[in-house]
């Protein structure tokens, strides 16, 4: 014997409802209804003034856009600058970027620091 389904009535005629109320719709109105229902979607103000608020669709890629470069970022870090240590506890990758880049950064650290110092040297001297 084969399950009895069971038949709603309320929402049968609901959706008779529905079918007959949209097919009664024009396609140029349906169509200029879909149109406004889209341009809404992806930008709401629709405005030449620059406060207007992006649409859903606007907000929605924006996130997705953020959340992607978050993920993207993260693995990045994690792939480039995972703490990995030797005998004595010191993290390798890092170690080994500090090691490359200390003497490059304390160069530029004394010469900024000369030119300062030479053009206020220059500075005073030319003010006597």
């Amino acid at each position: 014997m084969k399950d009895i389904q069971k038949f709603d009535v309320t929402e049968h005629i609901r959706n008779e409802v529905r079918r007959v109320f949209v097919s009664s719709i024009p396609d140029e109105q349906m169509d200029l209804m879909i149109k406004k229902e889209f341009e809404t979607f992806w930008d709401r103000g629709k405005s030449d003034y620059p406060s207007r608020q992006p649409g859903d669709g606007v907000k929605i890629v924006r996130e997705e856009i953020e959340r992607r470069t978050r993920e993207a970022v993260v693995k990045w870090m994690d792939a480039n600058f995972a703490l990995r240590y030797n005998e004595q506890g010191v993290p390798l990758l890092v170690g080994e970027l500090v090691k490359e880049l200390a003497p490059i950064v304390q160069a530029a650290i004394v010469a900024d620091i000369t030119q300062r110092t030479i053009a206020e040297i220059q500075k005073k001297l030319t003010m006597r």
